[in-house]
């Protein structure tokens, strides 16, 4: 991936993270414990729940995986 593509998704990324307690809610949707979020993004479940509850943000790496599985996860149970 090159230095602008990366930019470009790390940005797009941060624009559509939803709020805390949206994130909280298609994660709940989907049935999955803040611990397979964790695990599914290679964090620690202490981060995902401090995400969830608006403590910090995700890091600019874990920022776009967490929006892409967060995305995911919406597709799947809204369907």
């Amino acid at each position: 991936m090159t230095p602008r593509t990366a930019l470009m998704k790390r940005t797009r990324a941060r624009q559509s993270l939803p709020p805390p307690a949206e994130c909280r809610r298609i994660r709940e949707a989907a049935g999955a414990s803040i611990a397979e979020i964790a695990r599914a993004i290679q964090v620690t479940p202490q981060a995902v729940w401090a995400w969830e509850t608006g403590k910090t943000q995700p890091n600019a790496t874990n920022l776009v995986a967490y929006v892409d599985l967060l995305a995911d996860l919406r597709e799947v149970t809204a369907a």
